[in-house]
């Protein structure tokens, strides 16, 4: 996958070195600043000219606090041959209140790279045929709005291309983005709309995603903290040629998003989350994939995909979760069955797929399941009996697991 580190560290190392000439403020109000140009004093701040990146260069470098540029719908345009930054906001050390708003990027290294801001935004910015959009690094408290990142340009020599990207932050808030066309299906094998590693305590909300790419949104934390949990809600991904959404250790939200139309729709490997009112739909493999324990799993809506709900496991504890029968796949209920003992399902019932865990003497009988994972899942369930079950679709009729 791409190195998202070395991708910061290379635009720090960039920011070290004087990429224009310093502006020098007087007076309050606003201050022209024309690129390339290096910005050390605090103040507001609009751009007059575009600009062509001639050789590694920066657009703009601030390493001071309390700035706010407006790009004034200027556009710095880099080459695929170099390290090309639209605007570095970083310093040796923390800076804050950092604002980028209208400022426009082309054929870039990343259009705008925040590294070790504390509070700012990213608002209205335009990005085409970057190799990546948007990122943000060793901070916090961002907010990342009504920004476009979309484009596909195949001069581009670089195999992995991203929308918004961030590494060992906290309390972002990324909204009302578009991310899109990231090229053909066979090159978006190597692209990704969103990725967060260890972000936590952040909100990612009513974001469009669309294809070609190859996943949409991917959050992991390799440093879980208990207590902080992330929001994902109302966003749209479709086209995603691998994965729509994937979210890996921590603790999550995922709630009222859609997902349709690529391969994979949404795949949990995490613990003690809530995934709640997801529509996902018309996807060519899994529909909801699901790899942890203690998940609560409610009123997601899971239509026309190859396998609509899909569940693995190694332990018995895997198996153990909240769910409910307001899940429905095709528009019969995913029935789950927990540390019970001498239900019956029957025709009324009208499962999509029986799953039981820790269970005993359960009856199956006069059911017709399909396009899950299994029809019927049993584990560690003794005394239980199936008859007159059928499955069309499913990877397998039934599965018993001790």
């Amino acid at each position: 996958g791409l190195d998202r580190n070395s991708v910061l560290q290379t635009a720090l190392i960039a920011a070290n070195s004087k990429t224009g000439p310093t502006m020098r403020t007087e007076g309050t109000g606003w201050h022209d600043v024309t690129m390339p140009a290096v910005i050390s004093e605090p103040g507001q701040y609009r751009v007059v000219n575009d600009y062509t990146g001639v050789g590694e260069q920066i657009g703009l470098l601030i390493n001071c606090s309390d700035v706010y540029v407006d790009g004034n719908g200027h556009t710095f345009s880099g080459s695929y041959e170099n390290y090309c930054y639209g605007v570095v906001a970083a310093n040796d050390y923390e800076i804050s209140n950092i604002t980028v708003t209208n400022f426009n990027s082309r054929r870039c290294t990343i259009g705008v790279a925040y590294l070790g801001v504390l509070a700012g935004e990213i608002i209205n910015t335009p990005h085409y045929t970057n190799t990546g959009g948007i990122s943000v690094g060793n901070g916090g408290s961002i907010n990342i709005t009504h920004n476009t990142i979309s484009g596909y340009d195949s001069e581009n020599p670089s195999t992995e291309i991203f929308g918004i990207a961030g590494t060992d932050v906290s309390d972002l808030i990324i909204e009302e983005n578009q991310i899109s066309d990231f090229g053909s299906s066979v090159y978006a094998l190597n692209s990704i709309g969103m990725m967060f590693s260890n972000a936590h305590n952040s909100t990612v909300r009513n974001n469009t995603m669309s294809g070609p790419l190859a996943v949409g949104l991917n959050i992991e934390n390799p440093e879980v903290e208990d207590s902080l949990y992330s929001n994902i809600y109302d966003n749209r991904i479709s086209g995603a040629d691998s994965l729509g959404l994937s979210i890996s250790n921590g603790l999550f939200r995922v709630a009222n998003n859609t997902v349709l139309s690529g391969k994979n729709g949404i795949l949990v490997t995490a613990d003690d989350s809530f995934i709640t009112q997801n529509i996902i739909r018309d996807n060519a493999g899994n529909g909801l994939s699901i790899h942890g324990r203690n998940l609560t799993i409610r009123e997601n809506i899971l239509t026309n995909n190859t396998y609509n709900f899909y569940i693995d496991g190694l332990e018995t504890e895997d198996f153990l979760h909240t769910i409910d029968r307001t899940n429905l796949c095709n528009g019969r209920p995913l029935i789950y069955i927990r540390e019970s003992e001498g239900d019956l399902i029957g025709k009324t019932d009208n499962p999509a797929m029986v799953l039981a865990v820790n269970s005993r003497n359960l009856t199956v009988r006069d059911v017709s399941t399909g396009s899950n994972v299994a029809g019927i899942f049993l584990v560690n369930s003794p005394g239980s009996h199936v008859s007159h079950a059928t499955d069309s679709g499913s990877i397998t009729g039934s599965v018993a697991l001790r």
